[in-house]
Formats: structure tokens, sequence, C-alpha cells
């Protein structure tokens, strides 16, 4: 009985310092957003962090389901480069999917699963230090490369009007940064990869 019982306070105890250790070595925040070349971090970069959920609808069985926004938290980093969402890496299995993409003018849209220009999948996060090491815009890229990328990143316009009010800050400053550097593009007949 005894061993049985000190069994039982050895394996709680040990389940508890796990735990603690998971939590204590993740940082405070969700992600830093930094200058890939220089580790610095970036001021009033617009982040978009969304939950998913998998919705079947009215398809049969065989039909599959779709993916549909169920939450979104939107703002801005300020000069320490943080951004910080409450439980978004929650570490739960029953947790819904969750990505997050950041922008600002005058760099490349990071996105958690995908990398531009070549939409390679992203090896480069790293949940302990979630540092997002943004890339400042190369004069070789394209403006609309980087539009479809965008799209393509944040699944496209298959979500709805949710969607569309969730992208409104990150889409607004690339908006305004790019549509007439965009229009530039096309006016020089600039090719697209």
């Amino acid at each position: 009985m005894k061993e049985r019982m000190m069994t039982r306070l050895v394996t709680a105890v040990l389940a508890v310092r796990a735990l603690a250790a998971v939590s204590c070595s993740a940082p405070p925040y969700t992600a830093r957003v930094t200058d890939a070349a220089r580790g610095e971090p970036v001021e009033g970069a617009v982040y978009l962090a969304v939950w998913w959920d998998e919705v079947g609808g009215k398809k049969a069985w065989f039909e599959g389901t779709s993916t549909e926004m169920a939450k979104f938290v939107e703002g801005t980093t300020g000069k320490d480069g943080l951004i910080t969402v409450p439980d978004f890496w929650t570490r739960n299995p029953l947790a819904k999917e969750r990505t997050l993409t950041v922008y600002k003018p005058g760099w490349v849209m990071w996105n958690q699963e995908y990398v531009f220009p070549d939409y390679e999948k992203r090896k480069d996060f790293n949940f302990k230090t979630r540092e997002v090491r943004m890339e400042k815009w190369k004069s070789e890229y394209s403006y609309g490369d980087h539009s479809s990328f965008s799209i393509s990143a944040l699944k496209g316009n298959e979500t709805g009007d949710k969607y569309k009010e969730g992208k409104r800050l990150l889409y607004k400053a690339r908006k305004e940064h790019e549509s007439a550097a965009y229009m530039n593009e096309l006016s020089e007949g600039k090719k697209r990869k």
C-alpha cells in the first residue's frame, strides 16, 4: 500500500515538474518580430493571428471538410517588436489550427506556414524563441508575386465576411504600400517569376 502511494506521489511530482519545465521554457509573448539581417526589433509591423476550424457543412462524408476562420486577433508591434496574443500557442491537442502572419511596408510578408518568394514550407520558426525574422524588400521581388503570396498565405477569400474583416489591418497596410508599386511594375512590364 505504501509503495503504491509512493509511486503515485513520485509520478505526480514528475508530471508537475515536466509541465513546469515546458511552460517556463516558452517566452511570455506570442512572437518577437525582428530584422532578419540585424536582429533588431521591428516596430509597426501589423500581425494577424488566426484560429481555424474545420467545417463539414452540408457535404457528404467523402467530400471532406473546409477551413473557416473561427477567431482572429490583429494588432501592431511596439518598439520591442513583441506580439502578445493570449493562449495562441496553447499546447492543447484539441486546439484549433493556428496561423500567424506579419507584414510591414518595405518588408516581405512573413507567414508561419510558407516563405516568399518560393512558397516553400517554413522551417526556420522556432517555437521556443518565437522569433519572426522579417526580410527587407528586395528590388528583384515582384509586387504582383507578393500580392499572390499574401492571398495564398491568408488562405484566400474562401471564408466570407468574417475573414475579410480579419484581414482589415493587414490588407490595408499592404494595399497602401504595394498598389502603386504594383501598377508601376505593370507599366514597366516587369515579368513575374
